[in-house]
């Protein structure tokens, strides 16, 4: 009964979310200033990050300001990319460096951050004091993953399941799948590091009401439940199947509304976890039809972003969204800049001044008034990729915002990610 009031509860902030939006819908025209080919602008981030963005099996995700903090999640995510385009030697790097943190992390925890023990060069890590930092097998690390971190790994490793890309790689990505899985619920449902504390944001238990409201709480426990299903799906263990099933069973309420409840007042960085963490779902047990309606709950919460990943993950594991939404999914990925000459965007440092003349503040609304202080200054359609804030991952960002936090050049991770899978799909030609 306490189940079926939080889904109540949760859904009613679903229908207020989408409602209360105070953006309008993506009516706007695509500005592209690159014109190269989408293939060719691929074909540039590929080579571009096998040749800057690799030390190792490490993909560094972010420079100049890099401590490490989310390696886990975009190494992942990064060896998805590749598998989704095909190229089964980055994959299997990208593979291996997803082994090595957790072999670093011991004990199948993973480390969430790690470099080359004395590395004096450009692409090293910035070594935050607030970070605990331990040295092993040559590598200088740090753990304090979050369900950020198991998410980005999860990814990864369940596109190689998917895709299926080489038996050797099914083999490590099966192998690790399990000892993550394995650890974790053996540590109770928490990131641990290796001398037993729980990391920061490690604690992937169902809160206690009404915490559960919380951004946080549903991916977290979204993420582990996930883990599960994976771990059942490739090794047949019983004791995954029931641990899924339990879960699946105690708590629909709260797994059937996904990101993010009280949408215009939290970072929209929890979003793209949703789009990584239900298809795994979906994928691992087809006939649960709550977890594609979860993920569509989700989508009629983003469709108007023009986001491109989200679309084309959507499309993949319940169906094309409508070929409107296909357009402006293309659109968004012709709006990325390659050229340095065409414009500083190629590394992300965005134009920073308005495009248009509607725009308004949070403090326009109720909400922000209340809660946000009414300071930032949005745009009412999403801002043209190459115009918008410096940012490591477009994806990941408010597609919104006029201004960023960070000075960080961009990689081109998530230009590929998107495009691999759509061409994957055959969505793009």
């Amino acid at each position: 009964m306490l189940d079926w009031l939080k889904g109540k509860v949760l859904g009613l902030l679903d229908e207020d979310t989408i409602k209360s939006s105070p953006f309008h819908p993506f009516t706007r025209e695509h500005r592209e200033i690159d014109p190269k080919s989408l293939a060719a602008k691929a074909d540039f981030y590929s080579n571009d990050i096998k040749k800057r963005w690799m030390r190792e099996d490490f993909f560094w995700h972010v420079f100049p300001d890099n401590d490490g903090g989310d390696m886990a999640m975009w190494q992942g995510t990064a060896c998805a990319a590749f598998v989704f385009g095909g190229d089964k030697r980055m994959a299997g790097r990208l593979l291996n460096g997803m082994a090595l943190l957790q072999k670093l992390g011991g004990n199948d925890r993973m480390a969430r951050g790690a470099d080359l023990l004395g590395v004096d060069e450009p692409l090293h890590l910035s070594h935050n004091p607030t970070k605990k930092w331990e040295k092993d097998m040559g590598y200088i690390y740090h753990q304090d993953c979050s369900e950020s971190s198991l998410i980005g790994q999860l990814y990864g490793l369940w596109s190689i399941v998917y895709v299926k890309p080489h038996r050797e790689l099914i083999d490590l990505a099966v192998l690790l799948i399990h000892g993550l899985a394995a650890q974790i619920k053996k540590d109770g449902m928490r990131l641990l590091d290796n001398d037993g504390r729980m990391a920061r944001h490690g604690d992937l238990r169902p809160l206690n009401w009404p915490w559960q409201l919380g951004h946080r709480a549903p991916i977290k426990l979204a993420s582990y439940v996930a883990l599960m299903a994976l771990a059942w799906k490739v090794t047949g263990r019983e004791e995954f199947r029931n641990e899924y099933h339990e879960l699946k069973r105690k708590h629909r309420g709260l797994l059937s509304h996904p990101e993010t409840h009280f949408r215009w007042i939290h970072p929209q960085y929890q979003d793209m976890l949703v789009y990584m963490v239900y298809p795994i779902l979906i994928t691992c047990d087809e006939k649960e039809q709550m977890w594609k309606d979860a993920l569509l709950k989700q989508w009629e919460k983003n469709k108007e972003e023009g986001n491109s990943f989200y679309y084309y993950m959507t499309s993949l594991v319940c169906g094309g969204r409508g070929l409107s939404y296909a357009e402006k999914a293309r659109h968004t990925l012709m709006e990325f800049n390659t050229d340095p000459d065409l414009g500083p965007t190629a590394k992300s440092k965005g134009h920073n001044e308005p495009f248009a003349t509607d725009t308004f503040r949070w403090g326009d609304t109720w909400w922000g008034r209340k809660l946000r202080g009414g300071k930032e200054e949005l745009s009412y359609q999403p801002i043209p990729v190459w115009a918008r804030p410096s940012a490591d991952v477009h994806w990941q960002r408010n597609p919104y915002a006029l201004k960023g936090f960070s000075d960080n050049e961009y990689n081109g991770m998530d230009f590929l990610l998107a495009y691999n899978l759509g061409k994957y799909q055959g969505v793009l030609k």
